[in-house]
């Protein structure tokens, strides 16, 4: 079965008397130990699909599914017990502990006491250990970088024990090195564990490198979806983004179209 399926899946926002369409007819599905890249220009409507299939918002046609069920007919509850959303937005720390803070994850499996038993313990503890800041645990959450920050976000989402792993735009405090890590452990965190995870992102190069497919929306209200090999040469990729530079397709770097001096400073021959 798949973990999410979207059918006929309109996107965008409703006022009294109108709509505005974003996306529309979508239609792809997503398996258990993948990792998806969800990529497109400014504008294009990736933060409004995103939000769309966490349940944040209604679609405005079609259906997005979760484990065979209709999205829209969950409760709540029953849906934070399956997805897991890490928001661009920075966290207010407050006095908070790396710890308090992955244990936030756990909300949805302790009741309305909230008290944390033995088991919602562990889970915290291997909710940290998998994105490599276990010992981290006991330090402020003031106290840390970007990046460590960033892994304790992804760890309350662990701690969540979700099947669907929704990010948004995880990477853009980040430094160079910093990226790639958050995509290395979102990798682990699919291939390895199982997630089904669907990250939104402008780091289009290195989401290529890392995903298992990419969901490519454009400036014509639809979505592109293949492996990065394909969407990277058939051209897909340099499409979406136009603005005169190039995607190559070999090294999934952009490109600029104008040629290049030589180390003369001279365009070409005199």
């Amino acid at each position: 079965m798949n973990v999410l399926e979207l059918a006929g899946l309109t996107v965008g926002y409703r006022t009294r008397r109108s709509r505005k369409v974003v996306l529309a007819g979508l239609d792809t599905s997503l398996e258990k130990g993948r990792l998806v890249g969800l990529v497109g220009p400014n504008g294009a409507g990736k933060s409004t699909l995103l939000r769309t299939v966490s349940g944040l918002q209604p679609p405005l046609a079609g259906s997005v599914r979760l484990l065979g069920r209709d999205l829209g007919r969950m409760r709540r509850d029953e849906m934070a017990q399956q997805v897991a959303v890490v928001l661009t937005d920075r966290v207010d720390p407050g006095r908070l502990t790396v710890a308090d803070v992955v244990a936030l994850g756990r909300h949805p499996h302790t009741g309305w006491s909230g008290r944390l038993g033995v088991s919602d313990r562990e889970a915290v503890t291997t909710a940290l250990e998998a994105v490599g800041a276990g010992e981290l645990a006991k330090r402020m959450l003031w106290e840390l970088s970007d990046g460590q920050r960033q892994r304790v976000m992804i760890a309350r989402a662990i701690a969540q024990a979700p099947r669907l792993l929704l990010l948004d735009e995880p990477t853009a405090f980040l430094d160079p090195p910093g990226r790639i890590r958050v995509f290395e452990l979102l990798q682990d965190l699919a291939h390895d564990r199982g997630l089904a995870v669907v990250v939104c992102t402008h780091d289009v190069e290195v989401a290529a490198r890392h995903a298992d497919r990419l969901w490519v929306v454009g400036p014509e209200n639809g979505m592109r979806v293949g492996t990065p090999h394909e969407l990277a040469h058939d051209g897909t990729l340099e499409a979406a983004f136009g603005g005169g530079v190039g995607f190559d397709p070999d090294s999934y770097t952009f490109v600029s179209h104008r040629s290049q001096p030589d180390r003369g400073g001279h365009q070409g021959n005199t």
